[in-house]
């Protein structure tokens, strides 16, 4: 069982998320979280193995968020889920410990590649294929 904590701002997007996954017999949402700041205490009650975060968030980014969670969690597995595909944005995620880099567009088959990273690939998709 992959137990996944997702941070989105957006309620809709954060929502259809937790549900595409619960569908999943081998994953469970055991978190969620709106805000950077949330996420920091969330992520570290809820113990998941894999975390989904947004890299624009309110408050604390996400990449900032994943940066002071890996210094309490060297082992979570991050996957960031973005709508920038800059490599800005790209090379940030991934010097900050993301094992793969999400473009929402990308998402159709969320729960493959969050199988996919739970597993130790690491990957960028870039509106296209990962």
């Amino acid at each position: 069982m992959i137990r996944i904590h997702i941070v989105e701002d957006h309620v809709v997007m954060r929502e259809s998320i937790q549900h595409i996954l619960d569908d999943e017999a081998d994953m469970e949402v055991c978190g969620a979280s709106a805000t950077g700041e949330e996420a920091l205490d969330h992520v570290i009650a809820t113990r998941p193995d894999l975390v989904l975060i947004d890299v624009s968030l309110p408050g604390i980014d996400g990449v900032e968020v994943l940066t002071q969670l890996r210094t309490q969690r060297p082992d979570l597995v991050a996957v960031m889920l973005t709508g920038h595909t800059d490599a800005e944005h790209v090379n940030a995620a991934m010097h900050a410990g993301a094992r793969a880099y999400l473009v929402k567009r990308d998402a159709y088959d969320l729960p493959d590649l969050v199988r996919r990273a739970a597993r130790g690939e690491s990957f960028v998709t870039d509106g296209g294929e990962a």
